[in-house]
């Protein structure tokens, strides 16, 4: 599914939704409709992937997001600049992206490495590493 692609700023001021520094898009119910039953039957929600061609570097670049709202204009996303950046789009205009629904792989296992520094800086550092992943990543 084809989408216009806009950055953060092009938020309705009204809303309290931000998406600064975040893997989180805001949809339109279109997007809703044609993949209603995948996110009904996924208890866990859903993750969408993203595909740019950008023309003046002739590459294909993806990205992944999680869903925040389906309030969109129709047709239509908003993105984190993060997002923006990853995909080598231009901040400055809107673009048009494809978007398709993925469904990760199943993990069974996950191995962090943290280094000495950090240990000394974070006092408790299994709870803040599990509150740091379960606030800001879905998957």
């Amino acid at each position: 599914m084809e989408l216009l692609a806009y950055p953060e700023a092009y938020i309705n001021s009204t809303t309290t939704t931000k998406l600064n520094n975040t893997n989180k898009a805001i949809l339109s119910p279109e997007i809703l409709k044609k993949y209603q039953k995948e996110i009904l039957n996924n208890k866990d929600g859903c993750i969408f992937k993203l595909t740019y061609y950008n023309p003046t570097f002739e590459c294909k670049s993806e990205a992944y997001v999680s869903c925040i709202e389906f309030s969109a204009p129709k047709d239509s996303c908003f993105l984190p600049n993060t997002i923006f950046d990853s995909l080598l789009m231009d901040l400055h205009q809107p673009a048009v992206i494809s978007l398709e629904i993925f469904s990760p792989p199943q993990a069974t296992f996950v191995k962090f490495e943290i280094m000495n520094t950090l240990l000394d800086m974070v006092p408790d550092i299994k709870n803040a590493l599990e509150k740091l992943l379960t606030s800001n990543y879905k998957f």
